[in-house]
């Protein structure tokens, strides 16, 4: 077997073998040497195919893609999880949202009502966030990431080290029991680790299909998140995550409806 097909064939496993792939069942699958499906696996990590682990590889998660993009995609179980993660959020406290499009979501839901002080990175959260009475925004400057909709950099991260929240509603790209919340890019995962520095508490919301998925960079580690809101139904997962002191928020019956 040519190592193109063998390549394209691991790629076909890792899709279908929920997520992960082991080296010494690839080994026995196509009956070579450990050495030769390491240098596969090496390879394909380099293209950016899969991400290389210990054991074997996982799969790289959801596409990097631009946020117009990404506002199109699970539009209603990102409003779900979001009207569930609203009541964890303390009132009349300061929380700091980042720039992602399930926490354009959660702004565009919270209640009439509720008042807080939010401070963003983002744009697009800060214009939504200003139209609401009751929420006085902080906007934070930096270099705007295209992709992301987001203030980064070093003038982002020196404003985080002045103020202190009472909570940090965080973006996920990819997280993982056991590495933590993780991204493709260093200057993000730089500035959402600070953010969570700078708060009492963080909540995670994230799709199942950013659930036991790893990028190169991290952000946070898994015991410094402190609440899951997600829709993934991978029980041993959650198990993992809550072994790591994590509270999980799972959909509520009439949210799944």
């Amino acid at each position: 077997m040519l190592k193109k097909e063998r390549q394209e064939r691991i790629l076909g496993i890792l899709n279908s073998a929920n997520k992960a792939v082991t080296i010494s069942d690839l080994v026995q699958a196509f009956d070579v040497s450990e050495d030769t499906i390491r240098r596969d696996l090496r390879q394909m990590d380099q293209k950016g195919l899969l991400l290389r682990v210990q054991s074997g590889a996982i799969s790289n998660g959801p596409d990097v893609t631009n946020f117009e993009h990404r506002m199109k995609v699970d539009t209603e179980t990102k409003i779900a999880l979001v009207k569930q993660a609203i009541p964890l959020l303390p009132e009349n406290g300061v929380l700091i949202i980042d720039g992602s499009t399930t926490n354009l979501r959660l702004v565009q839901n919270l209640p009439p009502d509720f008042t807080a002080t939010i401070i963003t990175n983002s744009p697009l959260i800060a214009v939504e966030t200003s139209n609401k009475r009751n929420i006085t925004t902080i906007a934070l400057g930096g270099l705007v990431s295209k992709r992301a909709e987001s203030s980064l950099g070093a003038e982002t991260i020196n404003a985080l080290t002045s103020l202190h929240a009472d909570a940090y509603v965080m973006g996920i790209y990819n997280i993982d029991p056991h590495l933590g919340v993780t991204f493709v890019e260093q200057m993000e995962a730089q500035v959402k680790n600070q953010m969570v520095n700078s708060s009492d508490i963080t909540i995670a919301i994230a799709t199942a299909d950013k659930v036991g998925m790893r990028s190169h960079f991290v952000a946070a580690e898994t015991p410094q998140i402190d609440y899951l809101v997600t829709n993934s139904t991978d029980k041993s997962l959650m198990q993992q995550f809550q072994d790591r002191e994590v509270e999980i928020v799972p959909l509520s019956h009439a949210q799944k409806e």
